[in-house]
């Protein structure tokens, strides 16, 4: 699987689909790596040798096409004790010991099927 827009979250309340990648804001991005957003100033490179200070809550596909962002740390981390990159899964149960056996999927409107009610 390439991209999350296959992943469905399950809720009792119904279905839900996770925010698509291009949607997520910086912050977001952070937090998907494992970095919290709180130890990072974004800045645009408008191409001109300035950076423009730009909110860390700006959604990635507001970025203007061949402008770059720089998330720059404000705070002395070191980062190579850090290393988010290197947290990851060792193995994965081929036969998870939870699971749903039986659920109901929402309809459309996001209501419950009427046996459920």
């Amino acid at each position: 699987m390439q991209n999350w827009e296959n992943v469905t979250l399950l809720f009792s309340a119904g279905a839900r689909q996770l925010k698509p990648s291009s949607k997520l804001t910086l912050a977001e991005l952070l937090l998907a790596n494992r970095l919290p957003p709180s130890l990072f100033q974004a800045y645009e490179v408008p191409g001109d040798g300035t950076l423009k200070p730009v909110p860390i809550s700006l959604p990635l596909e507001e970025i203007p096409n061949g402008r770059n962002v720089i998330l720059q740390c404000v705070r002395n981390t070191d980062i190579d004790a850090l290393r988010p990159d290197k947290m990851e899964v060792v193995k994965h149960a081929p036969e998870p010991v939870a699971a749903m056996f039986d659920f109901q999927w929402a309809d459309e409107r996001r209501t419950p099927p009427t046996e459920c009610i």
